[in-house]
């Protein structure tokens, strides 16, 4: 589904926060956890769907949806203050147009 409300674009606003929706819930059916995609990391999750879209690729965005599972498994959620602070000290809230992990330039060569 995740793939299908991505390629497809079906609605006006919104495709792209319903298609991670479709993935995390599939995540959690399997129970593997679920993911969020950080603001710095924008960049890299679209080149990586891109390479999957596109170029028919899927390594760099399996890649990239692992390391965001373990990202997001490893984020402390004792608090909403708890989990910002995490999310700031890891500059995962900042717009970092290259990525602030470098992760689509490493997958994708």
């Amino acid at each position: 589904m995740m793939f299908i409300v991505a390629e497809v674009h079906p609605f006006n606003d919104g495709n792209g926060r319903l298609a991670r929706l479709f993935l995390n819930a599939e995540l959690t059916a399997g129970d593997c956890g679920r993911l969020i995609v950080p603001t710095s990391l924008r960049v890299d999750y679209l080149a990586c769907l891109e390479a999957l879209t596109v170029g028919g690729n899927p390594e760099p965005f399996v890649g990239l949806i692992s390391r965001l599972i373990r990202f997001s498994a490893d984020l402390p959620c004792g608090s909403w203050e708890q989990s910002v602070t995490a999310l700031e000290k890891s500059d995962a809230l900042k717009d970092a147009p290259a990525g602030s992990w470098g992760i689509a330039s490493a997958m994708l060569q």
